[in-house]
């Protein structure tokens, strides 16, 4: 079985169908990562597109210092701060999340009441302490990763993830929900 890395180079020496299955492998959970910052699905999924244009446009070359998925969501970060500095926006609301009807598997943890609560009571943390939560959690990706992704220590990655629990149970002990589950 090929791994990430080596689709990436399939595709460098044109191997399209390569590329399918990178986008089909990652779209989604791209997006719901992009959502969880920018809190709209329709600017999450354009900024998706976004990121993986930048991989096809071969501009900003995987060199290997990281995994694939690490670099391609380093990606989906940066154009999302980008975009929430041209749009200025700093809060969340996911109460008016516009899920459309006809979302994906991959997505469906967000018609799930219980994770609803979950990403309301996210969208009131620290930014950062979300960002950290949602792909460490979400994503399943580990503390090397995180730090790659957000370019910060592995020490600070911890630190966030510490902090970000701690500040997600107490806005959920405060909406008198218990998610001991959150460890």
């Amino acid at each position: 079985m090929e791994t990430d890395e080596m689709l990436y180079r399939s595709y460098l020496n044109g191997e399209d169908e390569a590329l399918r299955v990178l986008i089909e492998k990652y779209s989604e959970k791209l997006t719901l990562f992009i959502y969880g910052m920018v809190g709209n699905m329709h600017d999450a999924e354009e900024l998706m597109m976004d990121s993986f244009a930048i991989l096809i446009s071969k501009n900003k070359p995987f060199l290997g210092r990281s995994t694939f998925k690490t670099w391609l969501f380093a990606i989906g970060r940066n154009q999302a701060r980008m975009f929430l500095r041209k749009r200025k926006i700093s809060a969340i609301n996911f109460d008016k999340a516009d899920f459309p009807q006809d979302f994906t598997p991959d997505l469906y943890i967000l018609k799930n009441e219980q994770n609803k609560i979950l990403f309301r009571a996210l969208s009131k943390i620290n930014p950062m302490y979300r960002e950290a939560l949602i792909l460490s959690y979400f994503e399943g990706i580990g503390l090397d990763e995180l730090s790659g992704v957000m370019k910060i220590s592995k020490r600070r990655a911890s630190d966030l993830l510490y902090r970000g629990k701690a500040s997600l149970k107490e806005v959920l002990k405060k909406e008198g929900y218990n998610f001991a589950e959150l460890g």
